[in-house]
């Protein structure tokens, strides 16, 4: 008897124009297999329109720094670096460049502190930075509201949300999952957490929940945070996982902040880092959703470049947007990372709305 009725075996895979049309298609290439799911902010964004993208959260303005300029002292180390707010006409890029010289100036300052000013040290620098982190977090949950911040799903939640979930409770069932991320939220610690009930989450990092800290399970689901998130807080020498720091606003998270050059040499990084790759290397399918393949993310790149690092010729990529055109845009982006797979056509896109495949999702969940 297959589960609800439904014959896995007789299922057809649309592969003209390596275009996959419908959620039987997803299942036949990811059933039995190890898949890992990669997510870029335009998941969360799916799960719900408030959710801000990257450039929406580290836009500053002059009206944004002196509106602020009382909680956060960061402003006056803005100042005192004789560096300039973008006025608030300007477009959202040219503030995000703002924000990137910054970080950069710190960076370098950091990395190099015979160049620091006779009023600063590397200390102060580190403080100002965690201020820096507390700010854009604080920001972020006042854009989606504070309820958000909560791991624990209420018992009822919007169709879109439990059509999500269904898609993982899906995939959950039919492969070995794990997935990585370039968000700071927990939407998917969300779903994950829904789907797992207790069962602790591998993270690459101790696991506090409730208090108490959680002993992994070998057979449990694998998350990724590549940039960090708001859940992620400093431990004694190392890191930590901890849920019940991301709606307390003095806690500052350990996140990647965007910098005119990425620097990645931050300890949470090098684990989760080194824990993706070698998950890449042991995946037979990638699935990506909502994330553009943006060119400066170079050290991002070169970590995807692991899928492909090993002697399995049969693996494949599915990419899934918002709809068609995004999905379309994404493939064609992500043929130059993985060439190799373009030239085998192992790159499939499903040619629908990553909402459309969601819902269909649920007759098989």
């Amino acid at each position: 008897m297959k589960p609800n009725g439904f014959d896995y075996d007789n299922i057809r895979v649309t592969t003209n124009n390596l275009e996959l049309s419908n959620i039987d298609d997803i299942v036949t290439k990811c059933r039995g297999k190890k898949i890992a799911v990669f997510l870029g902010a335009g998941f969360s964004k799916a799960w719900d329109a408030k959710y801000p993208l990257s450039n929406d959260i580290f836009s500053i303005s002059e009206s944004d720094a002196v509106k602020e300029r009382k909680n956060y002292k960061f402003f006056d180390l803005f100042d005192s670096l004789s560096l300039k707010w973008a006025s608030d006409t300007a477009n959202i890029n040219e503030k995000v460049s703002v924000f990137k010289l910054f970080k950069y100036t710190m960076d370098i300052y950091k990395r190099y502190p015979s160049l620091l000013p006779s009023h600063l040290d590397k200390y102060t620098l580190n403080e100002f930075e965690d201020e820096i982190k507390k700010y854009i977090k604080t920001k972020f949950y006042k854009k989606v509201g504070k309820a958000e911040a909560k791991l624990i799903l209420p018992k009822k939640i919007a169709k879109n949300k439990s059509d999500i979930i269904s898609l993982f409770k899906l995939l959950s069932k039919i492969s070995r999952l794990g997935v990585i991320t370039t968000n700071y939220d927990i939407v998917i610690d969300k779903i994950l957490h829904e789907i797992t009930a207790e069962q602790c989450l591998l993270r690459g990092h101790i696991v506090k929940m409730n208090g108490s800290i959680k002993c992994p399970n070998p057979n449990a689901l694998s998350l990724f945070k590549i940039n960090g998130g708001f859940e992620v807080v400093e431990y004694k020498d190392n890191f930590k996982i901890d849920y019940d720091s991301v709606s307390n606003n003095l806690i500052s998270p350990n996140i990647i902040l965007p910098s005119n050059e990425q620097i990645y040499d931050d300890k949470y990084f090098k684990t989760v880092f080194v824990k993706s790759s070698n998950f890449l290397r042991n995946a037979e399918v990638m699935l990506f959703i909502g994330y553009s393949f943006p060119k400066e993310d170079h050290i991002i790149r070169f970590l995807l470049k692991s899928f492909i690092d090993s002697d399995d010729a049969d693996k494949e990529t599915i990419i899934i947007g918002r709809n068609k055109k995004s999905a379309e845009n994404m493939h064609s982006s992500a043929c130059d990372v993985f060439k190799e797979l373009n030239d085998k056509s192992g790159l499939f896109y499903f040619g629908g709305a990553f909402e459309e495949l969601c819902s269909q999702s649920k007759k098989l969940a």
